[in-house]
């Protein structure tokens, strides 16, 4: 018997994240992990639902979003993507196999919180005349 242990998709976009911010590897196969992983966790989200799994799927994207508002590296995700993650949230908020109540409050909820934060964040950047990134974006 032969087991192999997996990374769970939102992780491995984490992961992926931290090793550009934190590690700073910047060579192609990182930078190609990186585009790859919020499409593979947006298509794991997806294939929860067909399965079924409508817990795991909103367990997931609350999971996306805290890591998306609060993780030091999820916050500036977003620049050095060009599948920005919340764009996973979006993706979602017309899935009709969700919870319509959900979607519109919750799921909506979280989308305009992050989009705020980001506003925020970019009058400020502008203000003290920062750029936005000097990380390249993922193709």
């Amino acid at each position: 018997e032969l087991a192999i242990r997996l990374m769970h998709p939102l992780h491995c976009l984490q992961s992926r994240v931290a090793n550009i911010f934190d590690l700073g590897r910047n060579d192609g196969t990182s930078r190609r992990q990186l585009a790859a992983a919020p499409i593979v966790l947006r298509e794991y989200i997806a294939q929860s639902l067909a399965d079924g799994e409508k817990r795991e799927a909103i367990d997931i994207l609350q999971a996306l979003f805290e890591y998306l508002r609060s993780d030091i590296n999820g916050r500036k995700a977003h620049r050095i993507l060009n599948y920005d993650p919340i764009n996973i949230l979006r993706h979602f908020r017309s899935d009709e196999r969700l919870d319509a109540r959900w979607r519109e409050k919750s799921l909506a909820g979280m989308i305009a919180q992050l989009e705020g934060k980001r506003r925020f964040l970019d009058r400020v950047l502008t203000a003290l005349g920062r750029p936005d990134s000097e990380l390249p974006k993922v193709d």
